[in-house]
């Protein structure tokens, strides 16, 4: 269940430690000041919203909780909370640069796995078996070293931005890396003083010691074709199973030859698993789609001509316009340059031998995302089909991106880096909402199933008995 496959998404969680440097509150005001001038002037979630980005009633309000000098992690925490009004996937925080990218890794973390459903803390799993503590599978954590979980999630659910308003990769990260995240919010004192409460709800404390972190690598029976991170295979002689982990951009003849089997196979049943799948190239995800989608349908990426070229580095302006250049060369359908934006439109044209017609069920989960809930959004609006999992972190009508590498904002008083998307793409779905998917069938882990079932597998197999 914790895996390194998605580390890009969180390596600001590793590269931390604590200084004795403080940084004052009239410098963040700069900072954020100076990103919310970039956002409202020219980010492309302008695209998706009636009323333009504005951060100046949460900068008011996240100011108004600070002291005057800051420790390190109030600063970032608080230009992270801050982000969180972008409602975009692909703008997060990238980290220190300047001076403060030389930091320590740390070597030794909390001892736990967690499992966390948003509004509370269960101790899930011990990171290694050689941690000796009296704290089990099932207990509450109630407070680490004097801080109240209370206090502590609502800091630990800023850490990432989702498409709309949602918290669902946060909670992913809590649950997949807590021992890491943990330090982003409290410091790592040479051991942690545990209050939690058992199963009975008799409270009791613990003192438990960091430990070198291993992560737990999924052990599943994958099959691998070709070494891809992807799999087929065909369970119960009927059912074809396709699991995808992320769209790098070398999968269409993997693709071709997963549905050639399918085809060949008689299969009429097919589950579709894009559990923490965050994404990845979108021309991938359309050549799946080509299997899938019984009639042809577009996406739009839209350039706007307000963009927030004139507060980046020269280098990430260069960014910009080789991404044009990019989007221009490639074989868009149509283009559109109107006064205010330049619009690419992209055709997907069903597969005419080998697309599959049976019954599709899709499997998300909260770190289904960017170009995985691209796949999931119109495989829910353009066929039948049934979604079974978590609400997605990524958006059901539209996101933001950026051809090729995000450019990267710099702060000016900080030196905090904040990676940005440039552009907008609208999918052809008549959804009205900006938050993830709510899948048909909602599957939600508790503290007792969280790592320990596979509960969307076991709701499939129950309706294709029926």
């Amino acid at each position: 269940m914790y895996i390194l496959r998605f580390a890009f998404l969180f390596i600001p969680l590793f590269f931390t430690t604590f200084f004795a440097q403080s940084y004052s509150k009239k410098d963040l005001l700069l900072d954020l000041n100076y990103m919310d001038s970039a956002f409202r002037y020219g980010h492309p979630s302008n695209l998706a919203f009636s009323e333009k980005l504005d951060f100046r009633p949460k900068i008011q309000e996240v100011a108004s909780r600070l002291p005057e000098m800051l420790t390190k992690n109030q600063y970032e925490n608080a230009v992270r909370e801050v982000l969180m009004e972008v409602k975009c996937l692909h703008t997060s925080y990238a980290g220190w640069s300047g001076k403060e990218s030389k930091m320590e890794i740390p070597k030794t973390y909390f001892p736990y796995f967690v499992f966390t459903d948003g509004e509370k803390i269960w101790i899930n799993e011990k990171v290694n078996d050689s941690i000796s503590s009296t704290l089990e599978f099932g207990d509450e954590l109630i407070s680490i070293n004097g801080y109240k979980v209370d206090s502590i999630l609502p800091i630990m659910l800023n850490t990432h931005p989702d498409d709309g308003t949602g918290r669902q990769i946060n909670k992913y990260i809590i649950n997949n890396f807590f021992p890491q995240s943990l330090m982003k919010v409290i410091p790592n004192d040479p051991f942690f003083q545990v209050v939690a409460t058992d199963k009975s709800g008799v409270e009791k404390a613990s003192i438990v010691y960091p430990c070198a972190f291993k992560p737990k690598i999924e052990t599943d029976a994958e099959i691998l074709i070709e070494g891809k991170q992807e799999y087929y295979s065909i369970l119960n002689n009927s059912i074809g199973y396709l699991r995808i982990k992320s769209f790098q951009g070398a999968e269409r003849e993997f693709y071709e030859k997963v549905f050639q089997s399918i085809s060949d196979s008689n299969v009429q049943t097919l589950i579709l698993d894009l559990r923490n799948n965050p994404g990845g190239n979108l021309y991938t995800c359309k050549a799946l789609l080509s299997y899938l989608l019984p009639d042809t349908s577009q996406f739009t990426m839209t350039y706007p001509n307000d963009n927030m070229r004139s507060f980046l580095p020269w280098k990430n302006r260069r960014k910009l316009k080789t991404q044009n250049f990019i989007l221009r060369r490639m074989k868009s359908d149509s283009f559109e340059k109107t006064e205010d934006a330049k619009i690419y439109t992209q055709q997907i044209i069903p597969d005419s031998e080998l697309n599959f017609k049976g019954k599709l069920y899709v499997l998300t989960s909260e770190l289904t995302a960017s170009g995985a809930s691209f796949v999931s959004s119109y495989t829910r609006h353009h066929r039948e089909s049934t979604l079974i999992g978590q609400m997605t972190g990524g958006g059901e009508y539209w996101l933001n991106a950026a051809p090729g590498n995000y450019p990267l904002m710099k702060l000016p008083e900080s030196e905090i880096v904040i990676q940005t998307a440039t552009h907008h793409i609208r999918f052809d779905v008549p959804t009205t909402h900006f938050n993830g998917i709510v899948p048909d069938i909602l599957i939600e882990y508790d503290a007792t199933t969280f790592g320990k079932r596979d509960l969307e597998m076991e709701r499939v197999f129950e309706m294709i008995a029926r």
